[in-house]
C-alpha cells in the first residue's frame, strides 16, 4: 500500500494499454494451441463413438422375449427364470448397462423388490419390477437365451 507521501514506481505497475494487448494475446483465435485441442476431442469423439458400437455389439437381444412386468404387475413368482436388462440411471440418455438371467427366488409385490439368484455369476440380487430402468422378460424354462450363437457377427469400429 502506498503511503501519501509515497510515490508509485512506474516499473511495477503495468499500463493499461499493457493489459488489454496481453489479455487479446491470449484470445487470439486460431492459435496452435486451440486447434490442436480441437483435434484431441475430435479424435476422443471418434473413439468414444466406435467404443459405444462395440459395448453395443455385446448386448443380446431379447426382442423375442415375452414381457415379465405388464402395466406394473409383475407376470412371474418365485422359481420363475427371468431376463433383466439393465441401462444406467445416472447417465443421458439411460446407456444399456447389462443384461442377465436370474432365477427369482422372492417377490415382494408391496416394494417391487425381487431376490434373485444369478447362476452364471453365483451371487443373488435385490432388483426392482417397478424401477423404470430395468426391463424384465419371461426366460424359457430350458436352454440360455442369452448364449451367443456359434455364427457371431462381426463388428468394425470405424
Amino acid at each position: 500500500m502506498i503511503g501519501p507521501d509515497e510515490e508509485e514506481d512506474d516499473d511495477d505497475v503495468l499500463e493499461e494499454d499493457d493489459l488489454n494487448a496481453h489479455a487479446h494475446a491470449s484470445e487470439a483465435p486460431g492459435g496452435e494451441e486451440e486447434i490442436a485441442a480441437k483435434e484431441d476431442v475430435s479424435k476422443e469423439l471418434e473413439n468414444l463413438e466406435a467404443r459405444r458400437k462395440l459395448r453395443l455389439a455385446r448386448k443380446p437381444d431379447v426382442s423375442r422375449l415375452e414381457r415379465a412386468v405388464v402395466d406394473g404387475v409383475p407376470q412371474f413368482d418365485k422359481g420363475t427364470r427371468v431376463v433383466v436388462e439393465r441401462r444406467i440411471s445416472f447417465v443421458d440418455g439411460h446407456p444399456w448397462l447389462d443384461t442377465c438371467l436370474y432365477t427369482v427366488q422372492h417377490v415382494d409385490l408391496t416394494s417391487g423388490v425381487v431376490q434373485a439368484l444369478d447362476e452364471e455369476h453365483g451371487h443373488r440380487s435385490f432388483l426392482s419390477f417397478k424401477d423404470k430402468h430395468h426391463d424384465w422378460y419371461l426366460c424359457p424354462k430350458k436352454g440360455n437365451p442369452l448364449a451367443k450363437s456359434r455364427r457371431r457377427k462381426r463388428v468394425v469400429a470405424t
